[in-house]
């Protein structure tokens, strides 16, 4: 379990930077009057927030196939794997993420789906903003659901 316990804080790095860069870019993007330099702040956050999600399902692949021995193998693999690490699987493990965390985590799975297949220009700065908070909000819970869950993890390991 130790391993496993390294790969998802390593992984918690790599999004807590981005997380950072988010809040810089969204500081930005606050005090910008200039139309284009907006655009391109609100390209920029879009980008950050399909990266965040991204590094959050990676965590959530590493712990699935970690604990459980495999993956989804369901057409939508994406919404699978939110649901499998929202479920507790009865002697394998607890939920992995409680259910606001899985409803962040969704809405900024769904906006990810959506943003690979629009063009830029049709990137809604409101919905954009909307999300950058939501994102802020997700990373205090997942941190949260990844500290019991470590828990979990560990006093299995000595018991």
């Amino acid at each position: 379990m130790e391993a496993l316990i390294i790969d998802v804080e390593n992984e918690l790095k790599f999004i807590y930077r981005e997380i950072e860069i988010l809040k810089r870019k969204k500081t930005r993007l606050d005090s910008e009057k200039d139309s284009e330099n907006i655009d391109s702040h609100i390209k920029a956050i879009a980008l950050t927030l399909h990266s965040i999600y991204s590094g959050y399902e990676k965590i959530l692949e590493i712990v699935i196939k970690g604990i459980d021995g495999d993956l989804p193998s369901a057409k939508e693999y994406h919404s699978a794997l939110l649901k499998r690490a929202y479920c507790e699987i009865p002697t394998v493990r607890p939920p992995i993420i409680l259910e606001e965390t899985w409803e962040l985590l969704n809405a900024l799975r769904l906006y990810r789906h959506k943003l690979r297949r629009i063009y830029t220009y049709l990137v809604s700065p409101v919905k954009i903003i909307n999300l950058t908070n939501q994102a802020f909000r997700c990373k205090e819970l997942f941190e949260k659901d990844w500290s019991k869950f470590k828990e979990y993890l560990l006093s299995e390991g000595n018991g």
